[in-house]
């Protein structure tokens, strides 16, 4: 880059252009994206072409609860930021809490569970982190076939019942391990702890700053149980500081 001011940039050398290319190219090769042809993957995921094939993990979801595999597509755009590889613990503390419950409690939980795969538990994180974007009243509305709220990605991803049942059991950490209150090492934030710095983790490797970094900070209107919730001296009262 030239050593003049930044009133005086008049724009990257070629060689830096072609050094950011290649740097970002091997960084896709790298998380597993690879360089896309666009005109080929928009033809492959057509309406015409659509195959809502099912999970192969058992055979009692083969048919109800199984997720498709339309989104190795969608997985192969997204970094692996929602679950890094190699990361496993949210399924298997997922797993352990729904047989836990379905031992003790089985009446109440009568529907059949099949461990979730990793590309399964990163489709549904990533759902998760859209609804935040895409904002309905209640979670069944994002798989609504009404013509007006209707939002087809979410059913070419995964179906509506293994959303649910997964949502019913998710577990980021082993609740029977969480220190006591007054301990040293207690946290309120125990239960997520491992989704804040897999996320942390995440952004780090995965996120390459550009010149111009802009931080903030926002308040998420929150009423429920959680101490540190109210805060008389802010303008919004109400919500956690983030």
């Amino acid at each position: 880059m030239s050593e003049s001011s930044d009133e005086e940039f008049e724009g990257f050398l070629q060689n830096e252009v072609d050094a950011a290319a290649q740097l970002y190219n091997q960084r896709l090769e790298q998380i597993g994206i690879g360089q896309l042809d666009v005109s080929e993957s928009e033809n492959e995921l057509s309406d015409d072409n659509y195959d809502p094939a099912v999970n192969d993990t058992g055979d009692c979801l083969a048919e109800a609860d199984g997720w498709h595999d339309n989104f190795i597509y969608y997985e192969r755009g997204l970094p692996p930021l929602f679950l890094p590889l190699g990361n496993t613990d949210p399924i298997t503390e997922t797993d352990r809490y729904a047989n836990k419950q379905i031992l003790e409690h089985p009446d109440e939980n009568r529907s059949p569970w099949v461990t979730p795969t990793t590309e399964e538990m990163r489709a549904f994180l990533g759902l998760c982190f859209l609804m935040g974007i895409n904002v309905k009243p209640d979670i069944k509305s994002y798989w609504t076939t009404d013509v007006i709220l209707e939002t087809h990605y979410f059913g070419k991803v995964m179906k509506r019942d293994r959303f649910m049942q997964i949502m019913r059991y998710i577990h980021f950490s082993n609740s029977e391990q969480a220190p006591p209150p007054g301990e040293p090492n207690y946290t309120a934030l125990y239960k997520i702890e491992s989704l804040m710095n897999m996320f942390t983790d995440s952004m780090v490797s995965q996120y390459m700053p550009k010149r111009q970094l802009s931080v903030d900070e926002v308040m998420v209107p929150f009423k429920g149980q959680l101490y540190f919730k109210y805060m008389p001296a802010k303008p919004k009262t109400w919500g956690i500081k983030m």
